[in-house]
């Protein structure tokens, strides 16, 4: 995860200059996300490119904070004027991840940082409707958690709750050294 973070950094600096900023309170760190989002807005509108951009949002009654790894948008051509959005992933083995792990984006080799691969896809906005209400569900208490499928069970690896999951029978489940799990931010 650490290399991850230090990939992040390193693409922002290619399009910004970082600045340090004494924070004292929890309003300052509200102000600084809210400057940088006003900040990384400009820049996509004037330059077509922002990267690391901080977003709030207020979805069905509940806050949502997050950050887009870039969005690329033309500034030239009016009727192209719409956003890709970039998802930058890192690898610790020089390949492609399984399916279950690409969702878009790039995937990039650590050591050399060369582009692995790219997936596109187009924005469906029922499929994200759903996940949202199904995420939803989970965070207000209206339903239980699902947990990852057998094929998928590698991930367990890397979550907290591993050892108090009633999915996870036995350790071995989640031992699959065949699927390789990326390195997140």
């Amino acid at each position: 995860m650490k290399a991850g973070s230090a990939r992040h950094v390193v693409l922002e600096e290619e399009v910004i200059k970082r600045v340090k900023v004494h924070v004292q309170s929890a309003e300052d760190v509200w102000a600084l996300k809210f400057m940088n989002f006003i900040v990384g807005a400009n820049q996509l509108l004037f330059d077509g490119l922002t990267r690391e951009l901080p977003l709030v949002g207020f979805v069905e009654g509940v806050w949502m904070v997050g950050i887009i790894d870039e969005i690329r948008m033309s500034v030239s051509d009016e009727s192209k004027r719409f956003p890709i959005l970039v998802d930058t992933k890192t690898r610790v083995r020089a390949n492609l991840p399984g399916e279950p792990q690409r969702r878009n984006g790039r995937y990039e080799l650590q050591e050399d940082n060369s582009l692995l691969g790219e997936d596109e896809f187009g924005y469906e906005a029922e499929w994200v409707k759903d996940q949202m209400k199904s995420c939803l569900e989970f965070w207000l208490g209206k339903r239980e958690a699902t947990y990852a499928p057998m094929d998928e069970r590698w991930k367990c690896r890397h979550c907290k709750f591993v050892s108090v999951c009633p999915a996870n029978g036995s350790p071995s489940e989640t031992q699959n050294d065949d699927v390789t799990s990326s390195d997140d931010k």
